[in-house]
């Protein structure tokens, strides 16, 4: 039996089920509409001006999240499309399955699978099964990873559910977790309890909300260390938010995101055209890009065309 350390694989199983219980408690569109926009599209750099990644969004007729495009920056300057996931749901707006592809080129390839296999008598989705593409072996497909029965619901939320893992073609319980939600004020709680392994592990994780219900400081506790974060969040005069500046304590740098929204409908190829318009990225004729504006009179490449600063 391995002994309890986060590095362990279980344990990396048991975190991602945590996050796969927060996946089927908050929609994948979750930013989805207001005030009657959309918002279509999203960018992260750090505090030197440096992308990390971008995201697309296109919604279903629930004004749900049906696709999502994540595009990075981590080995160039190179815009690149690295993977779509795909959601489903069903018609109370519950998401019952996700599907992750990788993306090479023009290839795509679905690496890993989340889906509902079961119903209660409730009408809510019971038992959620994981399927995970074996790096090893990719000939063999996805092959079945972990599996989620939920015993207890808040509302349409998960509170009490068992976790399994696929071994030798059997499931073998690992543990239980019990979640609580506390809300009051503009402050929300949620404390997981784990049984594994004869043991009891704690984690708690409180959100602080602005008055547009967006977060301003996140605390975690537990079993994976403790950490803070801190939001400022920037909204323009439609109140929709426009930028969060994120800044998690013993992290070097400060990530930025950058919001960009549509009125009812899929815009997405606007809302890129505004994002390049609104970051206005510098090169030199080299091709180097720019930290910021430049500093000194020249021939300079601003979003794909050459102009002259004088």
């Amino acid at each position: 039996m391995d002994s309890f350390n986060p590095n362990n694989a279980y344990m990396k199983r048991l975190y991602f089920s945590l996050l796969l219980g927060a996946l089927f408690t908050t929609t994948a569109g979750a930013q989805g509409v207001v005030n009657g926009y959309q918002m279509d599209s999203t960018y992260m750099e750090n505090d030197q001006k440096v992308r990390q990644y971008k995201y697309v969004f296109e919604y279903n007729s629930q004004n749900l999240c049906s696709t999502e495009y994540e595009y990075t920056y981590f080995m160039s300057e190179t815009e690149t499309l690295a993977y779509v996931v795909e959601n489903t749901y069903n018609t109370n707006g519950i998401q019952i399955k996700e599907e992750e592809y990788d993306v090479v080129g023009s290839e795509r390839t679905l690496i890993s699978k989340t889906e509902c296999t079961e119903y209660g008598a409730d009408g809510l989705p019971h038992v959620y099964i994981s399927y995970e593409a074996d790096d090893e072996n990719p000939a063999a497909g996805l092959q079945p990873s972990m599996k989620m029965v939920v015993t207890k619901f808040h509302g349409t939320n998960l509170e009490d559910y068992d976790i399994y893992q696929y071994e030798e073609g059997e499931w073998y319980k690992m543990g239980t977790v019990h979640t609580e939600f506390t809300s009051w004020g503009g402050v929300a709680k949620m404390t997981y309890t784990i049984e594994m392994y004869g043991m009891s592990m704690t984690s708690v994780e409180t959100y602080e909300y602005d008055s547009h219900h967006n977060v301003v400081k996140e605390t975690t506790e537990g079993m994976m260390g403790n950490t803070v974060s801190t939001y400022e969040n920037n909204y323009d005069s439609r109140d929709l938010l426009t930028s969060r500046k994120e800044n998690t304590e013993g992290i070097d740098r400060v990530y930025i995101s950058y919001f960009f929204w549509s009125k009812g409908g899929n815009n997405n190829l606007d809302a890129i055209s505004q994002m390049k318009k609104t970051v206005r990225d510098y090169y030199d004729l080299n091709g180097h890009r720019l930290s910021g504006e430049p500093q000194h009179p020249g021939i300079y490449v601003l979003n794909g065309k050459k102009v002259i600063l004088k």
